[in-house]
């Protein structure tokens, strides 16, 4: 199969590839996965309880499931295979920018001595005693390196990596003003929409924002960030921050009050010499004063190694992630610098270097936290082990890291699970645990009540699903295992006691979990339909709203786009109320990135990107659109507005439009609706959705 056929084909499939299977991070979770399966590190189960046969067929667990261990291994290579082939596709083509860092911000006295910070503010939160399986210092790391490059020796490596493309950047001014038209914005906020978050209070960064009175864009295309005011369904080009010329791309942003925060990278030399030990990228967070819009001003940037994973923004601190791998093969056990991550010019000290016991990795996850009005750091902590993804509570941070199955790489054994208590921007390692299998994002765990919850697809012979509740100490307290054979979780909603999860081959299974018990978790209804719902929105008190794919019975193949009314109100009773296939979409933009949906509580509106394309001729044509539907228990889902993004007939396999309507965004101010392209393209619309602008 030809290999632009063959990314069309997984888009169509919804294949989704695991983030450890991208370009810039497959080639160390190779290494890592031999490594883990060597050292003899990764059990196929963890020790539970198991769901018996009695309670699965009584709970009505896939009684209908026939596929038997062969067969699924099969399935899994098969993904494999052409998850390597989309690989190679991206692979040949892909860059980094590596541009030499000049003219780095020094702070004023700072301290470069090893392992010692270099502001009071920031200095070590202490070694913290008492942590079971989590140990501190250089020392724990350099063995714990050692034995994971031990390992590594052993084997050879049979796959070939492309160098990595340099991409030269032209110097550019910093920001541009566009004169005091700040008489254009209102002067009273008006409700407006913001952000998609997991958490209410736990913010989280985005592209695109909007405080009631502005619009900020990150304009990838240009590395600029252009602040518009919005009045009236009218908007006017305040002022741009010129990124490039500050040495920071791919940028993502938050605003909280008169501050602007971009969060960004860089690389610290070329990416054709040799790095000086380790990954040579760093994640860069700058502070704006933004009082005046017309005339943003740089008030501190603050640096971290490693690649920007994720952030968080609470109570006026934000807390930054980022993954750092270190070249093992360049370490020295006499110079920390050589397997050590620094923050800001200096090593972290190593009070708070924690190594995570019998850990087989070469990557640490890098977390800081900054005083975003006083525009300091107050506290950095690294991680050996790495994580997969972070779920952050209003109290707590979580990391979670899977052991990868080097056989299928979508199928794992199990995952850890940290805990780092906050609070004012202090960081406190407090837990470490672990749990069967693998979570498809942070909307499949949830705190609450002292507890957390999981939701998980392991392998057990074939996939099944599992809900583990844990305590504060990570200690298991409660698990159900073996639900929806041969399926894997889609979409998690926590709704307080009860969670409500979708998996999938070929039906849509939702299933609801009675939390109330937590040592007893236990499955309370479920309702089978075609397809699946891969994002779940709470709708009022009663109601949840799936955005998904509708598929074939048979085949389990995906044909378009499909929005499910879910009634609640009884658990026991889950029903359909409402369902709309959007035959004209193949795709939509909530399903990669939930921050893609918009949700007006007032109105019950809500809104998202479709899109969809076709290849024929050895052409792409392709065509989005950004939609908005209501919602009455009478007369089901209606089109409110289908505002035109763009649409695109390009030569070859080109689905350059799909990024661009995934980078979309619509919100509500006022009375009006935005929809704002990642290029700075804004339409609006009126109550009535007749366009304005």
């Amino acid at each position: 199969m030809e290999d632009k056929e063959l990314e069309k084909r997984l888009k169509e499939e919804n294949v989704i590839i695991p983030e450890s299977l991208k370009p810039e991070n497959m080639k160390t979770k190779l290494d890592e996965v031999k490594m883990k399966q060597a050292a003899g590190n990764m059990a196929p189960s963890e020790d539970v309880p198991v769901i018996t046969k009695e309670e699965s067929d009584k709970n009505g667990f896939s009684k209908d499931n026939t596929s038997n261990s062969n067969s699924s291994k099969k399935k899994f290579l098969y993904v494999f295979g052409m998850a390597a082939s989309l690989l190679l596709v991206f692979g040949l083509g892909y860059f980094v920018r590596g541009n030499k860092l000049t003219n780095e911000r020094k702070n004023p006295g700072e301290d470069t001595t090893v392992g010692k910070s270099n502001e009071d503010t920031t200095a070590s939160d202490g070694k913290e005693e008492g942590i079971p399986h989590i140990s501190n210092g250089y020392e724990k790391s350099y063995k714990a390196l050692s034995r994971f490059q031990d390992y590594y020796n052993k084997y050879d490596r049979n796959i070939v990596y492309e160098d990595a493309v340099a991409e030269s950047k032209n110097s550019a001014s910093g920001a541009v003003s566009k004169g005091d038209t700040s008489k254009l914005a209102p002067s009273v906020t008006p409700s407006f929409t913001d952000t998609n978050e997991r958490t209410e209070g736990v913010h989280e960064d985005d592209v695109i924002k909007t405080d009631g009175k502005y619009i900020y864009v990150y304009n990838s295309s240009r590395e600029k960030v252009e602040i518009y005011s919005a009045k009236d369904g009218k908007t006017e080009l305040q002022s741009k921050i010129n990124l490039v010329s500050l040495d920071s791309y791919d940028s993502n942003i938050y605003v909280t009050g008169d501050r602007l925060i971009t969060i960004g990278y860089r690389e610290k030399e070329s990416a054709y010499s040799s790095s000086r030990y380790s990954d040579n990228t760093e994640t860069v967070v700058m502070i704006y004063n933004i009082k005046d819009r017309t005339e943003p001003e740089l008030i501190e940037s603050v640096t971290q190694d490693g690649a920007y994973n994720e952030s968080r923004l609470v109570d006026g601190y934000l807390y930054v992630f980022s993954n750092y791998y270190v070249n093992t093969n360049e370490m020295d056990e006499e110079n920390p610098e050589t397997y050590i991550p620094a923050a800001d010019g200096s090593l972290i000290p190593e009070d708070d270097i924690y190594v995570i016991d019998n850990c087989m990795s070469k990557s640490y996850t890098v977390v800081k936290s900054i005083d975003i009005e006083d525009a300091t750091v107050v506290s950095k902590k690294a991680y050996l082990g790495g994580a997969d993804l972070c779920y952050v509570s209003t109290d707590n941070i979580y990391l979670i890291d899977s052991y990868y199955n080097s056989s299928s790489f979508s199928i794992t054994d199990k995952s850890g699970i940290v805990r780092v208590s906050y609070k004012d921007g202090r960081l406190r390692t407090e837990a470490k645990g672990t749990f069967a299998g693998y979570v498809k994002d942070h909307y499949s765990i949830d705190e609450a009540d002292g507890y957390v919850r999981v939701c998980s697809t392991y392998y057990s012979n074939v996939e099944k699903n599992a809900v583990y509740v844990l305590n504060m100490n990570l200690e298991k307290v409660g698990v159900l295992k073996g639900i929806a054979k041969n399926e894997t979780i889609k979409s998690v909603r926590f709704m307080g006691d009860t969670a409500y999860m979708v998996t999938f081959r070929r039906t849509d299974p939702l299933f609801a979990v009675d939390l109330s018990d937590p040592e007893n978790p236990e499955i309370i209804g479920y309702i089978k339909l075609p397809g699946f719902s891969d994002y779940l929105q709470p709708y009022g008190d009663n109601l949840l709203l799936g955005v998904g794919f509708s598929a074939d019975e048979k085949t389990g193949r995906t044909t378009c786009i499909k929005l499910s009314m879910f009634d609640i109100s009884d658990p026991t009773e889950i029903k359909e109320l409402a369902t709309k296939e959007l035959l004209d979409y193949t795709h939509s933009g909530v399903i990669d990135n939930t921050k893609n949906f918009m949700f007006d509580k007032e109105t019950g509106l809500f809104g998202t990107t479709f899109y969809s394309d076709y290849y024929e001729n050895e052409e792409t044509t392709e065509y989005a659109n950004y939609g908005i539907y209501s919602y009455d228990e009478k007369k089901g889902f209606e089109l409110k507005l289908e505002a035109d993004i763009g649409n695109n007939t390009s030569y070859g396999y080109d689905t350059a439009l799909y990024y661009t309507s995934a980078a979309t965004r619509g919100m509500m101010i006022g009375d009006y609706y935005y929809i704002v392209t990642a290029d700075g393209a804004i339409q609006t619309f009126d109550k009535t959705f007749k366009q304005v602008q």
